[in-house]
């Protein structure tokens, strides 16, 4: 039996420039931090047992891997030839459809098993690699780079995708107080909306010229947030939070409710943000926003319009496999 953990990420910085309509153009820069909180995936190989099982919201028995109709786990199967005689199972510490990465972890997570038990030794960038190719290529779903490269790496990375798709990481140098400093201003709080990532990505580029004008202003902005993260500077930001979540804003009408502006509005009216954004593409899920000092007072505030709130560190690990014989 392995196990395996991946974490779940936060994007801070060039969302969407890691997308290959814009990447393929103008290339790419995305900053992004693991979460210390995980996706596990169990994998077995069944000694006398001929089937495929796999357990997730639902479990599915099939003859063949060949058969499922999980797409990401049928995919990696195939990937590692594995058709016949085992089980995988995952439970996550947040719920699915919530932004924070979850297919990404998912994939890197059962790539880091499947490898373990066929002894590949596949290292941190070659394992997001494969995940990209997975989910892009052969699945053709219409996401991009980050979400496997964190989940992978852990920490907070800075991406750079040239328009070949190669990637290359970075990091701020960060010490482990700065980390502290910089999450206790970066409040997250759950929406209670579930939404799926693919149609909110797709709405997004239907109209190429605005999602390029709007893109390159958000990659633009990327280089201002990760400058701002070197020097310390995390008041500025989070105000650079507020121009990025107008650009995104921009993007499509899904990307954002009228629970979550009038939130916005009213805690940026009251001076008790400088910033913030609906985590991931858009449309639900977690929303962060960037409070400089008043932390109680927008926590009771989120509480009274049943916003829960996460309370997160940095994971600095990556994907890892915790049991394997």
């Amino acid at each position: 039996m392995i196990i395996s953990r991946s974490p779940f990420r936060i994007t801070l910085a060039g969302g969407g420039t890691d997308l290959p309509t814009f990447y393929q153009k103008y290339g790419g820069a995305v900053t992004s931090m693991a979460l210390d909180k995980y996706i596990y995936i169990c994998f077995k190989k069944n000694l006398l047992d001929s089937q495929v099982r796999v357990q997730y919201l639902k479990t599915e028995v099939v003859e063949n891997a060949n058969e499922l109709s999980h797409e990401r786990a049928r995919a990696v199967l195939q990937e590692f030839n594995i058709l016949e005689g085992c089980e995988i199972a995952s439970v996550a510490d947040l719920p699915a459809k919530s932004g924070l990465g979850s297919s990404g972890s998912y994939l890197v997570g059962l790539i880091n098993c499947l490898q373990t038990y066929k002894k590949k030794n596949l290292n941190k960038h070659e394992i997001a690699s494969v995940a990209c190719r997975i989910e892009m290529e052969d699945l053709c779903e219409p996401v991009g780079k980050q979400d496997q490269f964190i989940a992978s790496y852990g920490g907070i990375k800075t991406f750079i995708i040239s328009s070949s798709g190669a990637v290359e990481v970075s990091e701020p140098n960060f010490s482990g107080n700065d980390m502290k400093s910089f999450t206790d201003r970066c409040r997250i709080y759950y929406t209670g909306v579930q939404r799926g990532a693919s149609e909110i990505l797709k709405s997004q580029t239907k109209d190429k010229k605005n999602f390029d004008d709007k893109m390159l202003k958000i990659r633009d902005l990327g280089f201002r947030f990760v400058e701002a993260l070197e020097k310390k500077d995390f008041d500025t930001y989070g105000l650079l939070l507020d121009d990025h979540w107008a650009y995104k804003k921009q993007l499509s009408p899904q990307m954002s409710h009228s629970k979550v502006d009038n939130i916005y509005n009213y805690l940026k009216e009251e001076n008790l943000i400088l910033g913030g954004k609906i985590i991931g593409a858009g449309g639900g899920g977690f929303l962060m926003v960037y409070v400089p000092s008043n932390f109680r007072k927008v926590d009771q505030f989120m509480r009274n319009n049943e916003m829960t709130r996460l309370d997160y560190a940095v994971d600095r690990e990556g994907v890892t496999t915790i049991y394997g014989e």
